[in-house]
């Protein structure tokens, strides 16, 4: 089944500006340079499918897992990663067991949760080893939105964020959830922040 709708992560995986697809190839590749070599992975808030494509194309022997809370992206994943089981779910409150994958990966979703520790929280419960997250690094991220136009008047600011970390801001939130940062990277030209930590029991 095909859906038709384009949605604005969609957009951003599809765009021809080679600006954006220079920093999606680098996220990506430091995304891959940062993974731990583990046997199953989570992707929470997976949307389409990109990135657990993306990270399986390097490690195609894991075994992929998806949710995101948005049915039409979902529908999509069959099409984009389709070895990645997948289903319809709040990052909140994941339908999974405890201790259940080896690594969950988050990318680009916290910023979008009124409560991102509560996503945090769950991600810890079912991850017996490994977290892996990213979002926007501010202000770089604005930055670059207002040079290409989008929300001049607002600064910058993607409408659908409402929260907003920088590389030490990010660390330290997720330290405070009780994770163990081991690694903190934002690749150039430096508009996201990505951030491993290894759960603590």
């Amino acid at each position: 089944m095909t859906i038709k709708t384009t949605n604005t992560n969609e957009s951003k995986h599809q765009t021809q500006n080679p600006l954006l697809r220079f920093a999606l190839r680098r996220f990506f590749e430091t995304i891959n340079e940062m993974m731990p070599e583990v046997d199953q992975l989570l992707d929470a808030g997976c949307g389409e499918g990109y990135g657990v494509r993306e990270m399986l194309d390097q490690h195609p022997r894991m075994k992929s897992f998806g949710v995101d809370i948005a049915y039409p992206a979902v529908m999509k994943v069959a099409e984009i990663s389709p070895t990645t089981a997948v289903s319809v779910a709040d990052v909140t409150r994941l339908p999974l067991r405890d201790n259940c994958v080896d690594l969950v990966t988050s990318f680009e979703v916290l910023e979008h949760l009124a409560q991102p520790d509560a996503a945090v929280r769950d991600y810890r419960r079912v991850s017996r080893r490994y977290v892996l997250i990213s979002t926007p690094n501010e202000p770089m991220f604005r930055l670059l939105r207002m040079v290409r136009g989008d929300n001049f008047r607002q600064w910058g600011n993607h409408p659908e964020h409402v929260n907003h970390w920088n590389s030490y801001t990010l660390a330290r939130f997720l330290s405070r959830q009780g994770l163990k940062v081991l690694r903190v990277a934002s690749p150039p030209p430096f508009i996201w922040t990505i951030v491993l930590c290894e759960v603590l029991k």
